[in-house]
């Protein structure tokens, strides 16, 4: 049984760690697609500063997103990439978003 429930373990939270992950990516293009607005909106230039009362009208809900693993989302300048607080360099990117979370198998 002992068995049993360490191979479903081993199985079961990478997965829910991948989706998690996923969807922190998800969640950081949205927030960059919405800084993206806001910059063409107001004429902002790279470097500038967003806030997140700025960003919320374009974001799904009129809110700010919530990292599904609990890290924290930093906005970030016009120009850059938004990140989460439990992203590493060590982590798989998709196009510069990326969370901390080891796909299954590694």
């Amino acid at each position: 049984l002992f068995i049993v429930a360490l191979l479903i373990w081993k199985i079961i939270v990478p997965a829910i760690q991948k989706a998690e992950g996923a969807n922190c990516n998800n969640e950081l293009r949205q927030i960059d697609g919405a800084k993206e607005q806001v910059a063409k909106a107001l004429g902002l230039k790279d470097g500038d500063i967003v806030t997140e009362a700025q960003i919320s009208p374009y974001l799904r809900g009129n809110t700010m997103p919530v990292c599904p693993s609990g890290g924290k989302y930093t906005i970030g300048r016009i120009g850059g990439k938004p990140i989460c607080s439990l992203a590493n360099s060590n982590a798989p990117r998709e196009k510069d978003y990326y969370h901390n979370y080891k796909p299954y198998g590694d």
